[in-house]
């Protein structure tokens, strides 16, 4: 079986020659000092422009994917270059006005920027923009190019964080989770203002490769290692699932026209009923994500 192949029939629950592999992804990348430590490592020499910065995971190279044989190769915008912007006291903001610096191994947030905001506020806020976000140059051709190879799944990867890790990212972890108590008309508000983004951002980049990929990324963090983060309960009266559902590739999820491989912590359980065919990572040793449950 060639490696389009072999994945496409794994996601159609169809006998394979061998497990698919993959590396690289949203959910599946490795942190910039890994990259490095596993490039030396090989022994491959030269460098690579990172495709983003302001990240910890900043680098796809196809020749440690092709020395390890991975059946997936991806499609992505690049980061533009108006972002990260850098502040004089070694700080920087992203595209969403999160403000953070590097610690060496991770990024960490030194500001929420709709920590102290009003509900009138999302109105006035600078949401990002996706021409001036994300760098789609090269993009179209390099999907063709694998299409036309018929060797390697394509697979387009995710243009920004879900809704849930932004809304925390923007209001502060803590403030957000009450929110969605205490002033609901404000998380939901907030939650749809990112969806509307991350709905602009994927029609952007699906208006160049959607004829040519096979997988689509998506993702978002609603629980830790050991447990969720809400009940799936909550989580639906916070709106979450719904707008999974507005998403702006639901409609092709559900007529399966591009495979979704959907990267969570946990609340499997509620994903695995929204025709959502990949789950990202699988950690098979917890108790509820045992192949007897998943399957």
């Amino acid at each position: 079986m060639t490696s389009k192949e072999r994945v496409l029939a794994a996601i159609n629950h169809q006998k394979t020659d061998r497990i698919p592999i993959d590396l690289g992804g949203s959910a599946c990348s490795l942190v910039d000092r890994a990259y490095f430590a596993l490039r030396d490592y090989m022994g491959i020499r030269g460098d690579i422009e990172p495709y983003r910065k302001g990240s910890n995971v900043s680098y796809y190279d196809e020749r440690i994917y092709d020395a390890l044989d991975i059946d997936v190769r991806r499609v992505y915008a690049k980061q533009s270059g108006l972002y990260p912007k850098h502040h004089p006291d070694g700080t920087f903001s992203n595209e969403w006005g999160l403000v953070q610096r590097d610690t060496g191994l991770y990024v960490e947030t030194v500001k929420n920027p709709l920590a102290e905001a009003s509900i009138a506020d999302l109105d006035t806020y600078e949401w990002p923009e996706k021409e001036k976000v994300l760098d789609i140059s090269g993009m179209k051709e390099r999907a063709k190019q694998l299409y036309e190879e018929n060797q390697y799944a394509i697979s387009m990867r995710m243009p920004c964080n879900g809704i849930f890790e932004i809304a925390c990212w923007l209001r502060g972890m803590q403030n957000f989770m009450i929110d969605t108590i205490a002033d609901p008309e404000f998380a939901h508000k907030l939650i749809d203002k990112i969806l509307e983004k991350q709905m602009e951002m994927y029609s952007y980049m699906l208006d160049e490769v959607g004829e040519y990929v096979d997988i689509v990324e998506s993702g978002d963090d609603y629980g830790s290692q050991k447990s969720l983060l809400m009940s799936p309960l909550y989580e639906r009266g916070c709106r979450l699932i719904p707008n999974f559902n507005r998403h702006p590739l639901a409609e092709e999820f559900s007529a399966g026209k591009f495979p979704d491989t959907f990267h969570s912590n946990r609340f499997y359980q509620e994903y695995h009923l929204q025709q959502i065919p990949v789950l990202r990572p699988v950690l098979f040793r917890k108790p509820q994500q045992s192949h007897r449950f998943l399957r």
